[in-house]
């Protein structure tokens, strides 16, 4: 492919809804991968699934869930669900990684996430969602075959900053109000033969859409030198 077709094509990648994507591609609304960019990380992302859309301006990410799309696994391995709109990359080394996530909440467990995937069996999100009681929190899954479930911490209004830091094999999961002060959730490794990705992804289990808007992307590839804080 020339330069110029490479080009234009990650741009349009980047701001054509997926289900455009899968039907130019693939002729089929299966299962998409497509290559784009985004100015804040060094690495190539790939925008995967139909039941959403995705739009890149600069170094912000939109993207969008349609009803019925989830990324759950329940206590007993018995339920897995993993059809979530993501955008994803394959990092090297350690890093620190945050983002501000603003969400469009609507109705119950819409939710944006970061996302650490090696397949539907074995992945870690830390997601800001919409609780059945109409209040807003963080929780995180760990998911080893079966999920772990935890919830951390109410949030006032609609906007949080979120971070997952790897060193060696170890990831942490962190919160923050003002993406200075953090606060650490969760340890946990995620031991895989699989390639592992990170990125982001939304949630849409029971409203007609739920959309979100990652911005203030922050990418360092090193680890932390303060555990508690990430940083």
């Amino acid at each position: 492919m020339k330069l110029s077709r490479l080009f234009f094509y990650s741009i349009w990648a980047a701001l054509t809804p997926l289900t455009a994507l899968a039907q130019a591609d693939a002729g089929t609304l299966a299962a998409v991968h497509v290559r784009t960019s985004i100015a804040a990380i060094p690495y190539p992302l790939t925008v995967q699934a139909p039941d959403g859309a995705a739009t890149i301006n600069g170094s912000e990410l939109t993207l969008s869930a349609a009803k019925g799309t989830d990324l759950y696994a329940n206590v007993d391995g018995s339920k897995i669900v993993d059809d979530t709109p993501r955008v994803l990359f394959a990092p090297c080394g350690d890093f620190i990684f945050s983002a501000r996530i603003q969400a469009g909440f609507h109705g119950a467990f819409d939710g944006a996430a970061l996302l650490v995937y090696a397949g539907k069996a074995a992945w870690g999100k830390v997601l800001f969602e919409r609780m059945p009681d109409g209040s807003n929190a963080v929780t995180t899954t760990i998911t080893k075959g079966t999920g772990d479930d935890a919830l951390h911490q109410q949030i006032e209004g609609n906007v949080v900053h979120l971070k997952i830091a790897r060193k060696g094999g170890v990831y942490v999961f962190y919160l923050s109000a003002d993406g200075a002060a953090w606060r650490m959730l969760r340890t946990f490794a995620l031991p895989t033969d699989q390639p592992l990705q990170v990125g982001f992804s939304v949630q849409s289990p029971k409203s007609e859409q739920f959309t979100a808007h990652f911005s203030d992307l922050r990418w360092r590839a090193r680890g932390f030198d303060n555990y508690w804080q990430g940083e």
